[in-house]
């Protein structure tokens, strides 16, 4: 049974990496907030491990609302370390569109599945609405992820355009 789960794991964490509209919602009655993040929208990308374009609402009890991308990177054995600053860079029709963040210096996690060895890191970018409708309305975009001793460029799918159109219309309201 034991070997199941972790062959389902395996597939789930580095295989099948079909972009997916999936939505996490998490309320916190304490601190006064809501989030919604789309997750598993997996880009097609060069090199090893996978590429992950997420984006996140976060909206305070108060009514100010702010949105991120959210890169997420699932690697085997060895960390790719997403730099602080301008570590993301995309083109959207040909547009270069630079983003800033604090890279992935708090957002760095390890696993272990069957033999292997795994890492996981997330780095979140401030994005404004109008570049959101951009990005989600381009016929073509394409980014790089600079890490610190290496850079991970991937296209965006229909798919992946379908999801960050599919999340706005969801969670913006007009």
């Amino acid at each position: 049974m034991t070997r199941n789960v972790a062959f389902i794991l395996a597939l789930v964490l580095f295989g099948c990496n079909a972009p997916r509209y999936l939505v996490d919602t998490k309320v916190d009655d304490f601190d006064g907030y809501t989030r919604n993040r789309l997750y598993g929208n997996w880009v097609e990308s060069t090199g090893d491990g996978d590429l992950r374009f997420n984006l996140q609402q976060f909206k305070q009890k108060g009514g100010e609302t702010s949105y991120s991308i959210v890169i997420h990177m699932s690697l085997m054995h060895n960390w790719f370390f997403i730099e602080d600053g301008e570590s993301l860079i995309m083109l959207v029709e040909g547009q270069r569109i630079g983003f800033s963040g604090e890279g992935s210096i708090n957002h760095r996690d390890t696993g272990r599945l069957l033999n292997f060895v795994y890492v996981e890191e997330m780095a979140f970018y401030d994005v404004s609405l109008e570049k959101l409708y951009e990005i989600a309305n381009a016929k073509d975009v394409r980014l790089k992820v600079r890490g610190a001793n290496r850079v991970k460029e991937g296209s965006f799918t229909s798919d992946n355009f379908s999801n960050l159109r599919q999340f706005l219309n969801q969670y913006v309201k007009h």
